[in-house]
Protein backbone atom coordinates (compact mmCIF):
# COMPACT_ATOMS: atom_id res chain seq x y z
CA UNK A 1 0.00 0.00 0.00
CA UNK A 2 2.35 2.16 0.83
CA UNK A 3 4.89 1.69 -2.59
CA UNK A 4 1.39 2.38 -4.12
CA UNK A 5 0.69 5.82 -3.12
CA UNK A 6 4.72 6.66 -3.51
CA UNK A 7 3.94 5.55 -6.98
CA UNK A 8 0.87 7.65 -7.69
CA UNK A 9 2.91 10.21 -5.96
CA UNK A 10 5.64 10.07 -8.29
CA UNK A 11 3.23 10.13 -11.28
CA UNK A 12 1.58 13.29 -9.69
CA UNK A 13 4.76 14.95 -9.71
CA UNK A 14 5.60 14.27 -13.46
CA UNK A 15 2.03 15.20 -14.26
CA UNK A 16 2.44 19.02 -12.94
CA UNK A 17 5.78 18.76 -15.24
CA UNK A 18 3.38 18.19 -18.29
CA UNK A 19 3.11 21.09 -20.82
CA UNK A 20 -0.77 22.50 -20.70
CA UNK A 21 -0.02 22.51 -24.42
CA UNK A 22 0.11 18.24 -24.54
CA UNK A 23 -2.05 16.56 -26.99
CA UNK A 24 -4.57 14.86 -26.81
CA UNK A 25 -2.97 12.15 -28.40
CA UNK A 26 0.37 12.50 -26.63
CA UNK A 27 -1.79 12.41 -22.90
CA UNK A 28 -3.22 9.01 -24.16
CA UNK A 29 0.34 7.66 -24.12
CA UNK A 30 1.05 8.96 -21.00
CA UNK A 31 -2.19 7.90 -19.32
CA UNK A 32 -1.86 4.52 -20.71
CA UNK A 33 1.72 3.65 -19.53
CA UNK A 34 0.61 5.11 -16.11
CA UNK A 35 -2.31 2.29 -15.80
CA UNK A 36 -0.15 -0.48 -16.68
CA UNK A 37 2.03 0.46 -13.54
CA UNK A 38 -1.04 0.63 -11.27
CA UNK A 39 -2.81 -2.13 -12.52
CA UNK A 40 0.63 -4.08 -11.97
CA UNK A 41 1.32 -1.93 -8.26
CA UNK A 42 -2.56 -3.46 -7.84
CA UNK A 43 -2.81 -6.72 -8.77
CA UNK A 44 -2.85 -8.15 -5.05
CA UNK A 45 -4.22 -4.88 -4.01
CA UNK A 46 -7.95 -5.19 -2.22
CA UNK A 47 -10.70 -5.02 -4.78
CA UNK A 48 -11.93 -1.84 -3.28
CA UNK A 49 -8.34 -0.19 -4.14
CA UNK A 50 -8.53 -1.37 -7.76
CA UNK A 51 -12.17 0.03 -8.26
CA UNK A 52 -10.63 3.50 -6.80
CA UNK A 53 -8.09 3.47 -9.48
CA UNK A 54 -10.79 2.47 -12.27
CA UNK A 55 -13.52 5.28 -11.14
CA UNK A 56 -11.03 8.80 -10.71
CA UNK A 57 -9.83 7.48 -14.54
CA UNK A 58 -12.85 7.11 -15.67
CA UNK A 59 -14.30 10.80 -14.64
CA UNK A 60 -10.91 11.82 -17.34
CA UNK A 61 -12.79 9.79 -19.66
CA UNK A 62 -10.70 6.72 -19.70
CA UNK A 63 -11.62 3.44 -20.56
CA UNK A 64 -9.85 0.70 -18.36
CA UNK A 65 -11.01 -2.15 -19.99
CA UNK A 66 -10.42 -1.15 -23.63
CA UNK A 67 -6.87 0.77 -22.38
CA UNK A 68 -7.54 3.69 -24.12
CA UNK A 69 -9.48 7.56 -23.96
CA UNK A 70 -13.33 6.53 -23.97
CA UNK A 71 -14.83 7.05 -27.56
CA UNK A 72 -17.50 8.98 -25.96
CA UNK A 73 -16.13 10.82 -23.56
CA UNK A 74 -16.49 14.44 -23.25
CA UNK A 75 -12.94 16.26 -24.70
CA UNK A 76 -12.64 18.64 -22.38
CA UNK A 77 -11.95 16.28 -19.86
CA UNK A 78 -9.06 14.60 -21.27
CA UNK A 79 -6.94 17.29 -20.42
CA UNK A 80 -3.30 17.55 -18.46
CA UNK A 81 -5.48 19.66 -15.89
CA UNK A 82 -7.87 16.88 -15.77
CA UNK A 83 -4.75 14.18 -15.12
CA UNK A 84 -3.35 16.30 -12.60
CA UNK A 85 -6.45 16.47 -10.73
CA UNK A 86 -7.40 12.34 -10.98
CA UNK A 87 -3.84 11.63 -9.81
CA UNK A 88 -4.35 14.54 -6.83
CA UNK A 89 -8.17 12.67 -6.16
CA UNK A 90 -6.67 9.01 -6.05
CA UNK A 91 -3.91 9.87 -3.86
CA UNK A 92 -6.80 11.52 -0.95
CA UNK A 93 -8.35 8.31 -1.28
CA UNK A 94 -5.84 5.80 -1.15
CA UNK A 95 -4.62 8.41 2.09
CA UNK A 96 -8.04 8.39 3.28
CA UNK A 97 -9.17 4.84 3.10
CA UNK A 98 -8.95 2.32 5.95
CA UNK A 99 -10.24 -1.16 5.38
CA UNK A 100 -12.68 -2.24 8.19
CA UNK A 101 -11.85 -4.89 10.35
CA UNK A 102 -15.15 -6.09 11.47
CA UNK A 103 -15.91 -9.79 10.45
CA UNK A 104 -19.23 -10.15 8.71
CA UNK A 105 -21.57 -12.54 10.05
CA UNK A 106 -21.02 -14.38 6.44
CA UNK A 107 -17.77 -14.50 7.51
CA UNK A 108 -18.33 -15.52 10.96
CA UNK A 109 -19.72 -18.52 9.70
CA UNK A 110 -17.49 -19.74 7.24
CA UNK A 111 -13.92 -19.78 7.84
CA UNK A 112 -12.52 -19.67 4.19
CA UNK A 113 -14.09 -16.51 3.57
CA UNK A 114 -12.83 -15.13 6.89
CA UNK A 115 -9.14 -16.43 5.54
CA UNK A 116 -9.50 -14.66 2.11
CA UNK A 117 -10.04 -11.79 4.06
CA UNK A 118 -6.85 -12.08 5.86
CA UNK A 119 -5.64 -12.18 2.41
CA UNK A 120 -7.08 -9.03 1.44
CA UNK A 121 -5.89 -7.20 4.50
CA UNK A 122 -2.21 -7.86 3.92
CA UNK A 123 -1.78 -4.27 2.52
CA UNK A 124 2.25 -5.11 3.61
CA UNK A 125 2.18 -8.37 1.07
CA UNK A 126 5.32 -7.62 -1.38
CA UNK A 127 4.41 -7.51 -4.95
CA UNK A 128 5.42 -10.40 -7.18
CA UNK A 129 8.10 -9.41 -10.29
CA UNK A 130 8.42 -6.30 -8.61
CA UNK A 131 9.48 -6.82 -5.00
CA UNK A 132 10.73 -10.42 -5.46
CA UNK A 133 10.85 -12.96 -7.99
CA UNK A 134 11.36 -16.67 -7.67
CA UNK A 135 12.73 -19.30 -10.30
CA UNK A 136 11.15 -22.54 -9.46
CA UNK A 137 13.11 -24.63 -12.28
CA UNK A 138 12.21 -28.40 -12.01
CA UNK A 139 9.78 -30.27 -10.32
CA UNK A 140 10.08 -34.02 -8.68
CA UNK A 141 7.54 -35.82 -6.91
CA UNK A 142 7.83 -36.40 -3.16
CA UNK A 143 9.66 -40.08 -3.35
CA UNK A 144 12.49 -38.68 -5.84
CA UNK A 145 15.50 -37.90 -3.78
CA UNK A 146 17.71 -36.12 -6.60
CA UNK A 147 18.45 -31.99 -6.68
CA UNK A 148 15.84 -31.11 -9.21
CA UNK A 149 17.15 -27.12 -9.22
CA UNK A 150 20.73 -26.17 -9.79
CA UNK A 151 20.07 -22.50 -8.96
CA UNK A 152 18.26 -20.92 -6.19
CA UNK A 153 14.74 -20.33 -5.61
CA UNK A 154 14.99 -16.80 -5.46
CA UNK A 155 15.87 -14.49 -8.45
CA UNK A 156 15.68 -11.47 -6.22
CA UNK A 157 14.27 -9.39 -3.06
CA UNK A 158 13.93 -6.46 -2.58
CA UNK A 159 15.50 -5.47 0.33
CA UNK A 160 14.06 -1.94 1.63
CA UNK A 161 10.71 -4.26 1.95
CA UNK A 162 12.11 -6.10 4.81
CA UNK A 163 12.66 -2.85 6.61
CA UNK A 164 8.71 -2.53 6.79
CA UNK A 165 8.48 -2.55 10.57
CA UNK A 166 6.44 -5.87 11.19
CA UNK A 167 9.26 -7.66 8.81
CA UNK A 168 12.37 -5.83 10.83
CA UNK A 169 10.87 -7.01 13.97
CA UNK A 170 10.16 -10.23 12.85
CA UNK A 171 13.83 -10.86 11.60
CA UNK A 172 15.11 -9.73 15.27
CA UNK A 173 13.71 -12.72 16.18
CA UNK A 174 15.54 -15.32 13.73
CA UNK A 175 18.71 -15.38 15.96
CA UNK A 176 17.15 -16.04 18.96
CA UNK A 177 17.00 -20.22 18.86
CA UNK A 178 19.05 -23.04 18.76
CA UNK A 179 17.85 -25.13 15.59
CA UNK A 180 18.57 -28.44 17.41
CA UNK A 181 16.10 -30.21 18.66
CA UNK A 182 16.87 -31.33 22.28
CA UNK A 183 18.82 -28.63 23.19
CA UNK A 184 17.05 -26.23 25.65
CA UNK A 185 16.12 -22.84 24.12
CA UNK A 186 17.17 -19.88 27.18
CA UNK A 187 15.25 -16.73 26.59
CA UNK A 188 16.80 -13.50 27.81
CA UNK A 189 15.31 -10.36 29.05
CA UNK A 190 15.88 -8.97 25.71
CA UNK A 191 14.68 -11.17 24.13
CA UNK A 192 11.60 -11.05 25.47
CA UNK A 193 11.12 -7.64 24.98
CA UNK A 194 11.85 -8.66 21.27
CA UNK A 195 9.12 -11.33 21.36
CA UNK A 196 6.43 -8.80 22.95
CA UNK A 197 7.73 -5.69 20.29
CA UNK A 198 7.23 -8.15 17.80
CA UNK A 199 3.50 -8.52 18.97
CA UNK A 200 2.73 -5.51 19.58
CA UNK A 201 3.35 -4.31 15.99
CA UNK A 202 1.68 -7.18 14.23
CA UNK A 203 -1.53 -6.02 16.95
CA UNK A 204 -1.40 -2.44 14.94
CA UNK A 205 -1.98 -3.99 11.65
CA UNK A 206 -5.62 -5.02 9.99
CA UNK A 207 -5.04 -9.19 10.18
CA UNK A 208 -4.58 -8.82 13.20
CA UNK A 209 -7.12 -6.85 14.39
CA UNK A 210 -8.90 -8.88 12.37
CA UNK A 211 -8.45 -11.90 13.88
CA UNK A 212 -9.02 -10.71 17.60
CA UNK A 213 -12.27 -9.40 16.86
CA UNK A 214 -13.08 -12.63 14.71
CA UNK A 215 -12.37 -14.75 17.80
CA UNK A 216 -13.90 -12.17 20.42
CA UNK A 217 -17.17 -12.59 18.45
CA UNK A 218 -17.01 -16.40 18.12
CA UNK A 219 -15.93 -17.08 22.05
CA UNK A 220 -12.82 -18.23 20.88
CA UNK A 221 -11.00 -15.84 23.37
CA UNK A 222 -11.86 -14.72 26.36
CA UNK A 223 -9.17 -11.80 26.13
CA UNK A 224 -11.37 -8.89 24.98
CA UNK A 225 -8.85 -6.25 25.46
CA UNK A 226 -5.46 -5.29 23.46
CA UNK A 227 -3.07 -6.18 26.27
CA UNK A 228 -5.09 -9.56 27.01
CA UNK A 229 -5.04 -10.95 23.45
CA UNK A 230 -1.06 -9.76 23.60
CA UNK A 231 -0.06 -12.14 25.94
CA UNK A 232 -2.49 -14.87 25.11
CA UNK A 233 -0.57 -14.93 21.60
CA UNK A 234 2.46 -14.62 23.71
CA UNK A 235 1.86 -17.61 25.41
CA UNK A 236 1.02 -19.27 22.27
CA UNK A 237 3.88 -18.62 19.89
CA UNK A 238 6.70 -17.74 21.86
CA UNK A 239 5.20 -20.26 25.14
CA UNK A 240 8.21 -23.48 25.16
CA UNK A 241 7.25 -27.02 25.62
CA UNK A 242 9.47 -30.08 25.27
CA UNK A 243 10.00 -32.02 22.06
CA UNK A 244 13.07 -34.22 23.75
CA UNK A 245 14.20 -31.83 26.11
CA UNK A 246 12.38 -29.66 28.20
CA UNK A 247 12.17 -26.18 27.14
CA UNK A 248 13.72 -26.76 23.47
CA UNK A 249 10.88 -25.72 21.38
CA UNK A 250 8.15 -23.33 20.59
CA UNK A 251 5.28 -22.86 18.06
CA UNK A 252 6.98 -19.95 16.64
CA UNK A 253 10.33 -21.39 16.37
CA UNK A 254 9.10 -24.56 14.71
CA UNK A 255 6.43 -23.17 12.07
CA UNK A 256 8.90 -19.86 10.89
CA UNK A 257 12.41 -21.14 11.68
CA UNK A 258 12.74 -24.16 11.39
CA UNK A 259 13.96 -26.88 13.67
CA UNK A 260 16.70 -29.94 12.94
CA UNK A 261 16.25 -33.12 14.36
CA UNK A 262 19.68 -34.74 14.00
CA UNK A 263 19.19 -38.11 15.10
CA UNK A 264 16.25 -38.41 12.23
CA UNK A 265 18.45 -36.41 9.38
CA UNK A 266 15.79 -34.43 8.62
CA UNK A 267 14.31 -30.78 9.24
CA UNK A 268 11.01 -30.33 10.75
CA UNK A 269 8.68 -27.33 10.32
CA UNK A 270 10.57 -24.32 8.65
CA UNK A 271 7.50 -22.68 6.93
CA UNK A 272 8.64 -19.00 6.43
CA UNK A 273 9.91 -17.53 3.11
CA UNK A 274 11.64 -14.80 4.67
CA UNK A 275 13.34 -16.83 6.74
CA UNK A 276 14.20 -19.46 3.10
CA UNK A 277 15.49 -16.22 1.72
CA UNK A 278 17.41 -15.26 4.31
CA UNK A 279 19.14 -18.31 4.85
CA UNK A 280 19.45 -19.12 0.68
CA UNK A 281 20.89 -16.03 1.01
CA UNK A 282 23.89 -16.92 3.56
CA UNK A 283 24.46 -20.29 1.61
CA UNK A 284 23.12 -22.31 4.16
CA UNK A 285 19.63 -23.55 2.65
CA UNK A 286 19.82 -25.23 -0.86
CA UNK A 287 16.62 -25.23 -2.95
CA UNK A 288 15.92 -28.91 -4.43
CA UNK A 289 13.17 -28.13 -6.33
CA UNK A 290 9.23 -27.66 -6.35
CA UNK A 291 6.90 -30.99 -5.68
CA UNK A 292 4.64 -32.38 -8.28
CA UNK A 293 1.87 -32.22 -8.88
CA UNK A 294 1.89 -28.52 -8.50
CA UNK A 295 -1.49 -26.61 -8.44
CA UNK A 296 -1.28 -22.67 -9.60
CA UNK A 297 -3.71 -20.17 -8.41
CA UNK A 298 -2.63 -17.58 -10.80
CA UNK A 299 -3.80 -18.53 -14.29
CA UNK A 300 -1.21 -21.25 -15.96
CA UNK A 301 0.05 -18.46 -18.60
CA UNK A 302 1.62 -15.80 -15.59
CA UNK A 303 4.73 -16.30 -15.24
CA UNK A 304 6.44 -18.60 -12.67
CA UNK A 305 8.31 -15.96 -11.24
CA UNK A 306 4.93 -14.93 -9.46
CA UNK A 307 4.31 -17.48 -7.42
CA UNK A 308 3.07 -16.47 -3.66
CA UNK A 309 2.68 -20.36 -2.87
CA UNK A 310 5.07 -23.54 -3.39
CA UNK A 311 5.62 -26.77 -1.88
CA UNK A 312 9.16 -27.65 -1.97
CA UNK A 313 11.82 -29.83 -1.42
CA UNK A 314 15.39 -28.22 0.12
CA UNK A 315 18.60 -29.19 2.64
CA UNK A 316 19.04 -26.98 5.26
CA UNK A 317 22.36 -26.87 7.25
CA UNK A 318 23.27 -29.87 5.12
CA UNK A 319 20.21 -32.01 6.71
CA UNK A 320 17.08 -32.75 3.94
CA UNK A 321 13.21 -32.18 4.19
CA UNK A 322 12.00 -34.08 1.53
CA UNK A 323 8.48 -31.77 1.19
CA UNK A 324 7.94 -28.57 3.15
CA UNK A 325 5.42 -25.18 2.15
CA UNK A 326 5.56 -21.79 2.23
CA UNK A 327 3.64 -18.79 1.50
CA UNK A 328 5.84 -16.70 -0.27
CA UNK A 329 5.74 -12.58 0.01
CA UNK A 330 2.98 -12.48 2.30
CA UNK A 331 3.73 -10.50 5.61
CA UNK A 332 4.79 -11.69 8.83
CA UNK A 333 1.50 -10.77 10.36
CA UNK A 334 -0.40 -12.36 7.79
CA UNK A 335 0.81 -15.49 8.83
CA UNK A 336 0.69 -15.51 12.34
CA UNK A 337 -3.03 -14.18 11.91
CA UNK A 338 -3.78 -16.97 9.25
CA UNK A 339 -2.70 -19.66 11.64
CA UNK A 340 -3.54 -18.42 14.94
CA UNK A 341 -7.37 -17.87 13.68
CA UNK A 342 -7.38 -21.97 12.16
CA UNK A 343 -5.75 -22.92 15.26
CA UNK A 344 -8.81 -21.22 17.35
CA UNK A 345 -11.55 -22.04 14.85
CA UNK A 346 -10.35 -24.12 12.73
CA UNK A 347 -9.56 -28.32 12.58
CA UNK A 348 -6.91 -30.45 11.83
CA UNK A 349 -7.14 -29.88 8.24
CA UNK A 350 -8.66 -26.41 6.86
CA UNK A 351 -9.55 -26.10 3.15
CA UNK A 352 -9.91 -21.99 2.74
CA UNK A 353 -9.50 -19.52 0.15
CA UNK A 354 -6.44 -17.10 0.29
CA UNK A 355 -6.95 -14.85 -2.88
CA UNK A 356 -6.07 -16.92 -5.96
CA UNK A 357 -4.92 -19.77 -3.64
CA UNK A 358 -7.44 -22.61 -2.62
CA UNK A 359 -4.99 -23.38 0.51
CA UNK A 360 -4.77 -26.59 3.08
CA UNK A 361 -4.20 -25.19 6.22
CA UNK A 362 -2.81 -27.95 8.44
CA UNK A 363 -2.90 -27.13 12.22
CA UNK A 364 -0.59 -29.57 14.70
CA UNK A 365 -1.39 -29.18 18.60
CA UNK A 366 1.09 -30.46 20.69
CA UNK A 367 0.96 -33.18 22.11
CA UNK A 368 -0.86 -35.88 20.10
CA UNK A 369 -2.69 -37.00 23.04
CA UNK A 370 -2.57 -34.97 25.80
CA UNK A 371 -3.28 -36.44 29.38
CA UNK A 372 -6.41 -34.95 31.29
CA UNK A 373 -5.52 -31.15 32.05
CA UNK A 374 -2.09 -31.71 30.27
CA UNK A 375 -1.52 -28.08 28.53
CA UNK A 376 -1.66 -28.26 24.60
CA UNK A 377 0.50 -25.99 22.55
CA UNK A 378 0.63 -25.26 18.84
CA UNK A 379 2.81 -27.90 17.24
CA UNK A 380 3.00 -26.35 13.84
CA UNK A 381 0.59 -25.01 11.02
CA UNK A 382 1.76 -24.73 7.23
CA UNK A 383 -0.57 -23.96 4.30
CA UNK A 384 -0.08 -26.27 1.16
CA UNK A 385 -1.76 -26.54 -1.74
CA UNK A 386 -5.61 -27.81 -1.55
CA UNK A 387 -6.01 -31.31 -3.17
CA UNK A 388 -7.95 -31.17 -6.71
CA UNK A 389 -11.80 -31.56 -6.45
CA UNK A 390 -13.45 -34.38 -8.68
CA UNK A 391 -13.90 -31.79 -11.21
CA UNK A 392 -10.58 -30.52 -11.04
CA UNK A 393 -8.71 -33.01 -11.51
CA UNK A 394 -10.91 -34.66 -14.95
CA UNK A 395 -10.30 -30.87 -16.34
CA UNK A 396 -6.48 -31.63 -15.56
CA UNK A 397 -6.52 -35.17 -17.15
CA UNK A 398 -8.46 -34.18 -20.08
CA UNK A 399 -5.93 -31.26 -20.63
CA UNK A 400 -3.20 -33.60 -20.41
CA UNK A 401 -4.55 -36.03 -22.50
CA UNK A 402 -5.58 -32.90 -25.37
CA UNK A 403 -1.44 -31.76 -24.94
CA UNK A 404 -0.30 -35.41 -25.16
CA UNK A 405 -2.76 -35.95 -28.81
CA UNK A 406 -1.88 -32.76 -30.43
CA UNK A 407 2.05 -33.45 -29.67
CA UNK A 408 1.75 -37.05 -31.85
CA UNK A 409 0.00 -35.25 -34.54
CA UNK A 410 2.78 -32.98 -35.25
Amino acid sequence: MDNLKRLVHSHLTQAGALPASTSAQELQTVVKRVNVELDNATRTAPARIREMVTENFKSMGWDAPRKARSTGANATLFTVAKYVQTLEQLQEDLSNWSPPTAPTPEELNNLSLACNRLWELDLHRLVPDRDYAVNVQGGKFFSDTHDAAAEPLFRYVDEGCLNQPTFRAFVNLLDNYTATTGSAEVVTSEEMSENRRFLGLIMDTKPMQYVHQYLVAKGATKASTREAFIQELYDLWFGLYRRKVANDSSAFEHVFLGEIAEDKNEVTGFHNWIQLYLEERKGDFDYRGYIKPRRRGHSSSAPHSQEQLITLSFAWRGFIKKVSSSFVGTSPEFEVALYTLCRFCGGQENVVQCGPYKVLVTVHTFPDNPRPGQRVFLGSSFPGEAPLEEDEAARRIQSSFTHKMANKKK
